[in-house]
């Protein structure tokens, strides 16, 4: 499952109650990374910008309506952003 679409679940179950607000957005974007690559057991491989680490890398724009307002980056990716976000993606 693609990172954008992890976070729009999220952000969907969230608002719609159906989970419990256990996690902030800085927890989500963790389980994203390095929590999938634990859960994997993979982390030593994948997961976090590391020196012999393999990564895909994106960049995300922040200027379109939906991503404002931006006061937590953290927050933004969360619960503002969707694929059309997403620039580049560098492998």
């Amino acid at each position: 499952m693609a990172y954008t679409e992890l976070c729009s679940q999220y952000a969907t179950l969230k608002a719609t109650n159906l989970i419990e607000n256990h996690y902030d957005s800085e927890q989500v974007i963790e389980l994203a990374t390095i929590g999938g690559a634990r859960a994997l057991h993979m982390d030593d491989k994948i997961g976090s910008l590391e020196i012999g680490k393999k990564a895909d890398v994106i960049i995300v724009e922040t200027q379109s309506a939906n991503m404002m307002p931006n006061y937590n980056p953290y927050a933004t990716l969360v619960y503002q952003a969707n694929p059309s976000n997403v620039k580049h993606h560098h492998c």
